[in-house]
């Protein structure tokens, strides 16, 4: 059976805008430079190093691009980090086609980056939901799944004329959230470098597990799994929050195990989430208090994991 290697997510500071409802969202590594960042990974014991893309633009009005290419490469270099994946999350199934066309631009900016970098693959869930929220009334499903098709297709040529890899995630409440629809998504666009990405949080624990075992919704994306976020929550569709590992209802070796029969060679990734949480006593977190210190993060996070079959 195949080892499950460990990698860890970098954040920015407010990661999908201004969030008014829970304050600017913060985390401790936020504002440092993603080599740092990536030094700090590497010192915690993981082996691969995953990049929200907003965190590169962000650096970008600070530094010149050549420049800040060069300083994530000669980090990954000199610490042996693998650069698993770029979170870049702006494909939208919106009716607003400004917004699409606008979406898919940055989606293909982060691929541009990914290429220079040497990713293994760059990552979009589907904004703009469908039935949570529920653009359904805007929309008739064959006229969404027509456009998620063709936004998902025009991104997977684009990559695959620049040898990258990309990664649709399901999720629930989106139009795309079981494995049904996800397999059904990967033959519909027939573009061999199109993967999918699980998240053992809302988009499985939530959106298919009442459905399917974690272990035959494994073993039916095979192959196509290319990258795991792992992560735990409670709750049901539409009412989920994010808690720390251990504390919710994922079963961590079910998923270490299903991982393992498959095998499983890319990356699980420390998607920490539980941080978003701001204003006077916050709202993104059961408990109402968010753990945005990232050291804690990182270092308990690969402890927990490791006595649950990862790492």
């Amino acid at each position: 059976m195949s080892r499950l290697r460990l990698s860890f997510e970098l954040w920015p500071n407010m990661p999908y805008g201004e969030l008014p409802i829970v304050g600017p969202v913060v985390n401790s590594w936020g504002d440092k430079p993603i080599s740092w960042c990536i030094e700090r990974v590497a010192q915690y014991g993981y082996e691969g190093v995953d990049l929200f893309f907003d965190k590169y633009l962000y650096e970008l009005e600070h530094k010149d691009e050549t420049e800040l290419i060069k300083e994530i490469r000669n980090a990954l270099k000199a610490t042996g980090l693998i650069f698993h994946s770029i979170g870049a999350h702006y494909l939208t199934i919106t009716p607003r086609w400004w917004e699409r066309e606008d979406g898919l631009k940055l989606f293909q900016k982060a691929v541009d980056v990914g290429e220079k970098i040497g990713v293994n693959t760059v990552v979009s869930y589907i904004r703009g939901g469908y039935y949570d929220p529920p653009t359904y009334i805007l929309m008739p499903f064959e006229k969404a799944w027509k456009t998620l098709v063709d936004i998902v297709k025009r991104s997977a040529k684009y990559a695959k004329d620049r040898g990258v890899n990309i990664s649709v995630e399901p999720h629930a409440g989106s139009i795309l959230q079981t494995i049904q629809d996800t397999l059904r998504l990967l033959e519909d666009v027939d573009y061999e470098n199109v993967y999918v990405c699980a998240d053992t949080g809302p988009a499985f624990e939530i959106g298919v597990k009442p459905f399917m075992s974690i272990r035959d919704a494994v073993k039916a994306l095979g192959e196509r799994l290319n990258v795991v976020h792992i992560k735990d929550l409670v709750g049901h569709k539409g009412f989920w929050k994010m808690v720390w590992y251990g504390g919710g209802t994922v079963n961590f070796d079910e998923w270490a195990e299903a991982l393992k029969a498959i095998n499983y060679r890319h990356f699980v990734t420390v998607e920490w989430e539980g941080w978003f949480v701001g204003g006077l006593i916050g709202v993104g977190e059961t408990a109402g208090v968010g753990l945005s210190d990232f050291d804690r993060v990182a270092k308990e996070a690969l402890e927990f994991l490791k006595k649950h079959g990862f790492g």
